[in-house]
């Protein structure tokens, strides 16, 4: 399977996941590396190395219909968002 088609598996098994990156993450590392528990240093480096892939994939296919985000939930998101920049702002 490609990265996109794993992202989308595990999007339609568990549609929540496309709320949090850090659930996503370990979801997708409990799948594709058969983690359970805990994870071994060489899991964690080969994860490590298909991170940067699997975020993109996972942007890109949450822009897709089937799995964007509801309406009040993308608005919260960029409220939060400003709300972090004015707080950086501050610290200025």
């Amino acid at each position: 399977m490609t990265q996109k088609e794993q992202i989308k598996y595990l999007l339609r098994r568990k549609p929540e996941l496309k709320f949090s990156r850090g659930e996503f993450m370990w979801a997708w590392i409990e799948e594709m590396f058969g983690v359970n528990v805990g994870i071994t240093k060489s899991q964690f480096l080969e994860f490590w190395k298909q991170e940067a892939g699997v975020e993109r994939a996972l942007r890109d296919v949450l822009r897709e219909k089937e799995f964007s985000l509801p309406i009040n939930q993308d608005s919260k998101r960029y409220e939060k968002s400003a709300g972090f920049k004015e707080e950086y702002k501050k610290t200025k």
